[in-house]
Parts: structure tokens; C-alpha cells; sequence
């Protein structure tokens, strides 16, 4: 459920909700993320395996200036070809863990890494608010399982492939 959802829910209610923002222990380890391999192997672990072939998810992962992982959260889960993640519900947990820097991630079910039009808007977007707020953009990241250039009738490999919008310069401002 989205946080405007909760919101108007809350407000229409005859009582007052009291807001709780916690954080729940996770198996992950911390480590210094400073390679965008790196980086992809730990946000391998936040995804859900069962739906990964499947659905379209996005994940945030907020980092410290040195690299660490600071917490992770999903975002959402969409349907095949599309996960649906509104501005202002990223940016408010943003500015809510005091994010200095982060990088989003999603999947393509369809094992194409490659980002789409809507995919390059979104992050486009994305840092053109979070620049206003002095949060630093790292990367988004986009992870399909099967190597996109293989050719037909070649074995596939269960090995994740990405595509980093930093690392082909496309996050520009």
C-alpha cells in the first residue's frame, strides 16, 4: 500500500493513527558497496526470488558516504512489464532516513536489461528532485537473469546481467 493510500485512509478514520517508522533486522550482511558488481550481488539478495521471473520490483537502497549499506526497502511490485512508484513516496523516505545517497534498482522480468523510455523518465525525474533535497543519486540499476547476448539456440546462463544507468552515463541531471 502506498503512503498516500494509508494517508487518506488515516484522515477519513474518526480517530487519530499514531505514525510508527521502524526498521527490521535483515540477514544481509554489510559490506562496502563501491563496485557496481558488488552492488548488484547485494541487491540480488533484497528481491523476491519467487516473483523475479515474473514481476517488475523496484528496491531503494540508501548507502553512507563510504559505500556501507544503510537499510534497504521495496518500493513495489508490478505486474510483468511494469512496476508503478510514485515520486513523492521515494522522496519521502528519503528525506526521512536523512539519505545522503541511494540507488534504486529494478528487474525486467522479460530478461531484457536493457531500460526503457519510461525507465530513463522515471530516473531522470527521480534526480531532478532529489538534487533540490542535496541527495546524492548514485545509480539505478537494472537486473534481468539471462545474458542478453546470447543467441538463439546458445546455453543460457542463470547468471543475473545488468545494466547501470550510471555506469553508461544516462544519469545526467
Amino acid at each position: 500500500m502506498n503512503i498516500q493510500k494509508i494517508y487518506d485512509k488515516a484522515i477519513s478514520s474518526d480517530v487519530v493513527p499514531e505514525l510508527i517508522l521502524n526498521y527490521k533486522r535483515s540477514t544481509i550482511s554489510k559490506k562496502r558497496l563501491d563496485t557496481t558488481e558488488k552492488r548488484v550481488d547485494f541487491l540480488l539478495q533484497i528481491f523476491d526470488p519467487n516473483t523475479f521471473d515474473t514481476k517488475e520490483e523496484m528496491v531503494l537502497l540508501i548507502l553512507d558516504d563510504l559505500d556501507h549499506p544503510v537499510c534497504f526497502y521495496r518500493l513495489g511490485k508490478g505486474t510483468g512489464d511494469s512496476v508503478e512508484v510514485m515520486h513523492k513516496d521515494l522522496l519521502a523516505i528519503l528525506i526521512t532516513n536523512h539519505t545522503s545517497k541511494f540507488i534504486i534498482a529494478h528487474n525486467h522480468p522479460d530478461h531484457n536489461p536493457l531500460p526503457s523510455y519510461g525507465d530513463i523518465e522515471f530516473v531522470h525525474n527521480i534526480r531532478m528532485r532529489t538534487i533540490m533535497f542535496g541527495i546524492e543519486f548514485e545509480d539505478s540499476i537494472i537486473i534481468s537473469r539471462l545474458d542478453p547476448e546470447a543467441e538463439e539456440g546458445e546455453e543460457e546462463y542463470d547468471v543475473p546481467h545488468y545494466f547501470s544507468l550510471a555506469d553508461n552515463n544516462l544519469l545526467f541531471a
